[in-house]
């Protein structure tokens, strides 16, 4: 039996599948083989398709261009996670720190957002407009 672990890329289901056709195909019954031909069929479809962005997506992206707007408002001020959350009128009232943290996260990635750390406590800061 061949080792499919020995490769350093990660086994998906497709790779299953077509690893259980290509080495089982003379031992399985016809009607599985043809589940199993049609189940990468499908795979196939779904990985290629384009997908548009979810609400939350929609919602993220609007929620950090307002972040964006009001941190770059005062670029010298550094606002912590918990001080955005309670000054921030245009959060949803559900929104958790988390995902403010979240948010932030990925402005810093992207080079809009300085995070600071000051004993243990973290703030972001405006990179400038």
């Amino acid at each position: 039996m061949a080792n499919i672990s020995a490769s350093s890329e990660k086994m998906t289901n497709k790779k299953a599948l077509d690893f259980v056709l290509t080495n089982f195909a003379d031992t399985l019954p016809l009607d599985v083989a043809e589940k199993l031909e049609n189940m990468v069929v499908q795979l196939e479809k779904r990985s290629t398709s384009e997908r548009k962005p979810s609400a939350r997506q929609v919602e993220n992206e609007k929620l950090k261009a307002l972040m964006l707007e009001a941190i770059n408002a005062d670029p010298e001020r550094l606002f912590s996670v918990g001080e955005m959350v309670k000054e921030f009128e245009f959060f949803p009232s559900d929104i958790t720190p988390q995902r403010v943290s979240a948010l932030c996260t990925q402005l810093v990635e992207v080079d809009k957002l300085t995070r600071i750390v000051d004993k243990r406590k973290v703030f972001f800061q405006s990179k400038g407009v």
